[in-house]
């Protein structure tokens, strides 16, 4: 791989968007909390910037409690991408604004 020819750690996460559960969305956000810790940077990619990745970082700090509710992650997110959130992306901030019982950290 690589990020192995660059002596980079990574992760391999696959996410599909929402119809892969809140389940699988809360190991990626607890994966982006243990590989982003102590200042540590972080890349989250897929073959383009859509609404999956965007989704997902829109629901990473809703789940991790930097905002408090799903509005205000995807505004947060779409300032952050320079993107309007579509469907699919607020379909992943969806996924922890209406968790029962609520997940986060």
């Amino acid at each position: 791989h690589n990020y192995d020819d660059l002596d980079q750690n990574w992760l391999h996460l696959p996410f599909g968007g929402a119809d892969d559960g809140v389940e699988r969305l809360e190991e990626i956000c607890r994966a982006i909390d243990e590989h982003g810790a102590e200042g540590r940077c972080l890349l989250v990619h897929r073959e383009e910037l859509n609404d999956v990745v965007c989704g997902v970082m829109g629901a990473w700090l809703l789940w991790s409690g930097l905002v408090p509710a799903g509005p205000q992650a995807i505004s947060f997110a779409e300032r952050l991408t320079g993107r309007p959130l579509g469907t699919a992306g607020r379909e992943i901030v969806g996924l922890v604004a209406s968790a029962d019982p609520p997940i986060g950290a």
